[in-house]
C-alpha cells in the first residue's frame, strides 16, 4: 500500500506446539531421573556403602589368595549338595544354558553342577569329597559328568552305596567321592556297599576290606563292579549289536491325562456299550506295568477309552466322541471341568493326545513295565493298547529279542548299566534298554530260541501263570552258547559263588 510494511498471516497450531511441549517435558525429566540415579551410585561408591554386607575374601580367607589378591585356590572342598533336577529350576534355565558348566545336560542334576563348580575353586591338586545320589553312575545324564571325572579330575576313591539304606533320612541310593585337581590319569579305589555291611560298623573297615582298583575301559561310563564284572561286561559287548541298532521302534504306552475317565472296568465297558451300541467300537482292552509278566500277561478286564486324535498324515480322522458315542461323551462329562483341563488331550477334550505311532498297538509288540525287580518283557499279537506305564518295541526278529530280553544274561547286564528305584527294582528305560548288547546269531541257535519261546506262549496263553521254568532255563542255555560264557561266567551272572 506504499507504506513499506509487509503483512503475514501467522501460521496457528497451538496443538502440536503443546504436543512437542510435553514430549520435551518428558525427555528432560526421564534424563534428570538417570543423572540423579548415577550420581545416587557414584555418592555409594565413594562411601563404600555397597560392601557393607560384601563376602570379603581377603579377610575371610586370606589362604586361597596370592600376595596380588588373586584367588587360588582351595586345599579342599567337601559337601552334600542338593539333589534336584534342573527341570524344576526353570528360573535359572537361560543362566545353565549359557557354556558356563561343562557338566549341564536338560534333565539332569544341579549336583553335578555343584561337582563341577568344587572342582574350579580347588587349588591344584587340591581334594574335593562330596556325598551325593549315585544316580549319576547309571543316569543318561551322568555321561557328561562321568567324562568331566575322567578328563578334569584324578579319582582316588569312591564308596558306592548301593541295595542299602545307612542314611535314616535318604531316599536315594547315595556313593562318597574324593577326588584331586589333576588329570593323571591312574587306577582308583572302589567299593559297592552291599547288603552285607552292618549297620553302625565302620564305613572305612568296610571299605578297606572291599575295595578294589578301577580303570575305565570308557571315559563317560563307569561300572562300578569287581574285575572280574568289568571283563564279564565287556565280553558281551565285543562282537554284538546295540539293540537300538535292529530294525525296531520303542515308544512310551498310551498317555491320556486322566485315567479315571479313560481307563474304565468291565461292567463300565458293559454298561456303554448296552447304552449305545456303537461304543464298543472305540473301547480296547489295555495292558499297565502290573499286568505285565515274564513272555505274557495277564488281562485284568481293564478296557481304554480308545478316543484317539486321528493321524492326519494318514489320513486317519479323530474319533468325533460328541456326535458319534453319545454313551462315552456322556461318561467323559463325568469328569469336567477337570478332563478339559488336562494337558495330555487332542483337539477336543474327548480326544487323547496326538499319537504318531497309533498304528503300532495294532502290530506283534514287546511290552513291558518302567519299573520291575527282574526281566519282564511279554509278547502280544491281539492288538492290545499299552498303557503310560509300559513301553512297547515293533520290529524285526521280536520272539529272538524276547527270548535274550528275558533270559539272565539280560537281567544280569542291566543289573550293571540300568537306574534303580533305590528299593530294590530297576528302571527299564528305552535309553537303557537299547543299549542291550545283542550277539548274532546262526539261524540255528536263532531258530531253537524261537522255538522254546513259542512254546511258552503257547502254554501262557492257555494260563497266564503257568510254570514254564523248565523252558526258560533253556532259553538261558542258548543265551550263554550265543555268547561264549565258560561255566564260572555263567555262575557270575546266575549270582553264584565259584566255590
Amino acid at each position: 500500500d506504499g507504506t513499506g510494511i509487509m503483512l503475514f498471516e501467522p501460521e496457528v497450531s497451538f496443538g502440536n506446539e503443546d504436543a512437542n511441549a510435553k514430549k520435551r517435558k518428558k525427555e528432560i525429566e526421564k534424563i534428570e531421573a538417570e543423572i540423579n540415579k548415577l550420581a545416587a551410585e557414584i555418592e555409594e561408591i565413594k562411601s563404600s556403602a555397597i560392601y557393607k554386607d560384601a563376602f570379603e575374601w581377603r579377610f575371610e580367607f586370606p589362604e586361597v589368595l596370592d600376595k596380588d589378591g588373586s584367588f587360588v585356590g582351595f586345599d579342599v572342598v567337601i559337601g552334600n549338595p542338593p539333589y534336584i533336577s534342573l527341570t524344576k529350576l526353570k528360573e535359572f534355565t537361560s543362566y545353565f544354558e549359557s557354556g558356563k558348566f561343562e557338566t549341564y545336560v536338560r534333565g539332569g542334576d544341579i549336583y553335578c553342577l555343584f561337582y563341577e563348580r568344587g572342582n574350579q575353586i580347588l587349588k591344584s591338586n587340591g581334594l574335593l569329597t562330596y556325598i551325593t545320589s549315585n544316580s549319576w553312575l547309571r543316569a543318561i545324564y551322568g555321561k557328561k559328568l562321568i567324562q568331566y571325572f575322567s578328563e578334569k579330575t584324578q579319582p582316588l576313591i569312591l564308596l558306592n552305596i548301593q541295595d542299602t539304606q545307612i542314611f535314616d533320612e535318604a531316599t536315594v541310593e547315595s556313593n562318597i567321592i574324593t577326588f584331586q585337581k589333576n588329570t593323571s590319569h591312574k587306577a582308583f579305589k572302589v567299593s559297592n556297599l552291599g547288603n552285607d555291611y552292618e549297620f553302625g560298623s565302620s564305613l572305612s573297615d568296610y571299605f578297606g576290606n572291599h575295595e578294589f582298583s578301577y580303570i575305565p575301559s570308557r571315559t563317560d561310563e563307569w561300572v562300578i563292579g569287581d574285575q572280574t564284572t568289568a571283563a564279564l561286561k565287556i565280553k558281551l559287548e565285543e562282537g554284538s549289536k546295540l539293540l537300538k541298532e535292529f530294525d525296531i521302534t520303542i515308544n512310551f504306552g498310551i498317555k491320556t491325562g486322566l485315567n479315571d475317565a479313560f481307563i474304565i472296568d468291565g461292567k463300565i465297558k458293559d454298561e456303554l456299550v448296552k447304552s449305545h451300541k456303537r461304543s464298543a467300537e472305540v473301547i480296547r482292552p489295555v495292558l499297565r506295568g502290573r499286568d505285565i509278566k515274564k513272555y505274557f500277561y495277564s488281562f485284568d478286564d481293564v478296557y481304554i477309552l480308545d478316543c484317539h486324535n486321528g493321524i492326519k498324515k494318514n489320513d486317519i480322522p479323530r474319533v468325533d466322541v460328541e456326535n458319534d458315542y453319545p454313551a462315552i461323551y456322556s461318561h467323559l462329562k463325568k469328569f469336567l471341568p477337570g478332563i478339559k483341563q488336562r494337558y495330555d488331550q487332542g483337539d477336543h477334550w474327548t480326544n487323547l493326545r496326538n499319537c504318531a505311532y497309533l498304528e503300532d498297538f495294532d502290530k506283534p509288540k514287546i511290552i513291558w513295565g518302567e519299573i520291575s525287580d527282574k526281566p519282564k518283557f511279554a509278547y502280544d499279537d491281539s492288538n492290545l493298547i499299552a498303557e503310560a506305564t509300559t513301553f512297547l518295541m515293533t520290529g524285526e526278529k521280536l520272539k529272538f529279542l524276547l527270548g535274550i530280553l528275558n533270559s539272565k544274561v539280560s537281567e544280569w547286564y542291566f543289573n550293571q548299566i540300568s537306574t534303580t528305584t533305590g528299593m530294590g527294582t530297576n528302571r527299564w528305560k528305552k535309553y537303557k534298554i537299547e543299549l542291550l548288547p545283542i550277539r548274532l546269531a546262526d539261524s540255528g541257535i536263532e531258530n531253537r530260541i524261537i522255538s522254546k519261546v513259542d512254546e511258552i506262549l503257547k502254554v501262557r496263553r492257555k494260563k497266564s501263570d503257568s510254570d514254564t521254568t523248565m523252558l526258560e532255563r533253556q532259553i538261558d542255555k542258548l543265551v550263554y552258547q550265543l555268547y561264549g560264557l565258560t561255566e564260572d561266567e555263567i555262575r557270575i551272572v546266575e549270582g553264584k559263588s565259584s566255590d
